[in-house]
């Protein structure tokens, strides 16, 4: 069993080794959340001049 197991891993194992990790952050500073997400719309829309109001976000996000 641990015999068939052996190729597929050692593939995996070369797929992670490739796959590029994500910058690293300051150490204390908060975490961002990923882009695109409802979350950072919500964030981008409150940091604007004007702000925004509760059914703006609401109609942003659904």
């Amino acid at each position: 069993m641990i015999g068939a197991l052996a190729a597929p891993m050692e593939a995996l194992r070369d797929a992670l080794a490739r796959k590029p990790g994500r910058p690293m952050r300051e150490p204390g500073s908060p975490p961002r959340p990923r882009e695109g997400t409802k979350l950072m719309a919500v964030l981008a829309m409150l940091r604007r001049p004007e702000g925004a109001t509760v059914a703006q976000v609401g109609e942003a996000t659904g």
